[in-house]
């Protein structure tokens, strides 16, 4: 999707939307993390630490976008 296609309202909406979510999606893959480790560490390994590192690369990727939309933002901003 074209960002400069978008109204600046759309934007933001979208900005605050994906952040949000790739913000708890970060949080909630943090703590999996540190209890499938705790648990590979009491119990042996554990197959459930790969899946927030698979994982991780949506909130990379979405990571990247957020940094887009909000150049995309500034750059409204400063051409108004």
């Amino acid at each position: 999707m074209n960002l400069k296609e978008l109204s600046t309202a759309e934007l933001e909406k979208k900005y605050k939307t994906t952040a949000a979510l790739t913000y708890t999606l970060a949080g909630m893959l943090i703590v999996l993390l540190v209890l499938a480790v705790y648990l590979s560490v009491r119990d042996g390994f554990n197959a459930l630490v790969v899946v927030p590192l698979a994982l991780s690369t949506i909130v990379i990727t979405n990571l990247r976008s957020i940094k887009l939309m909000k150049a995309e933002l500034a750059a409204r901003e400063t051409a108004q």
